[in-house]
């Protein structure tokens, strides 16, 4: 997938200037490269004290999806709460270069890593993501006496999923491991299990965030996955 944007922040002109002359040249010469048509390059300075508004960029990031790179110093709390939001979907690189040629060489390792997928994920952790997902959008959160609320085990793996990089099997050993984990409930009907989801408030905040951060007990399952696959597989089905 060709890259649609790069996001290049840097210190301002007053503290760093020839910075400004070197990107100006990095993106001349990019522009002239057909591996980078149609990607639109933008600029974002820091302020005076080295940092930027947070909440400002990762909402301008997230409606213009591509990695972004941060020039020089910035300041560490700013970048690490930059990059947690995001760490699913951009790959977010920092460089202190001695000439035009470092940041093009991180240019360049930006492109190659997003045309291949970057940032990736385990795929057992996808596949739990796009479960928790498919069962959301069929509203799936259990209640003992309503028997709609619950889905067969065999319908699981059937829509919701990539079937390039997932198959059913995976699907139902995820399906398992996140009912050990607690995270979805079952039970047995005419002889066939059914699932649901588990507790909302847990549910919610890994589909809000995508990801499994406040389930820590799964992170060896997933670290197990036998590949990994793009992170933005995470936005399967969403349109």
């Amino acid at each position: 997938m060709p890259l649609p944007h790069l996001h290049l922040y840097h210190p301002p002109q007053c503290v760093a200037g020839y910075l400004l002359e070197w990107i100006a040249e990095v993106e001349k010469a990019l522009r002239g490269d057909a591996n980078w048509d149609g990607c639109a390059f933008r600029r974002v300075a820091y302020d005076a004290q080295a940092g930027f508004n947070v909440a400002t960029e990762v909402d301008w990031v997230r409606r213009n999806l591509g990695p972004a790179i941060f020039i020089q110093k910035v300041q560490s709390r700013l970048f690490s709460r930059f990059r947690e939001i995001l760490r699913r979907d951009i790959s977010v690189y920092a460089i202190s270069p001695t000439c035009d040629e470092d940041i093009l060489g991180a240019c360049e390792e930006a492109r190659r890593g997003y045309e291949d997928g970057e940032p990736r994920i385990p795929s057992r952790e996808l596949v739990a993501y796009l479960i928790l997902a498919k069962l959301a959008r069929q509203d799936k959160w259990g209640g003992m006496s309503l028997n709609k609320n619950f889905l067969w085990e065999y319908n699981l793996p059937k829509g919701g999923f990539p079937k390039d990089v997932v198959d059913d099997r995976d699907v139902h050993q995820v399906a398992n491991a996140l009912y050990r984990a607690g995270i979805l409930t079952r039970k047995t009907s005419e002889g066939q299990t059914k699932y649901a989801l588990g507790e909302k408030a847990t549910i919610q905040t890994i589909l809000d965030n995508k990801h499994f951060a406040n389930v820590p007990k799964l992170q060896k399952f997933f670290e197990r996955s036998p590949k990994q696959v793009s992170a933005r597989l995470l936005s399967y089905n969403e349109g």
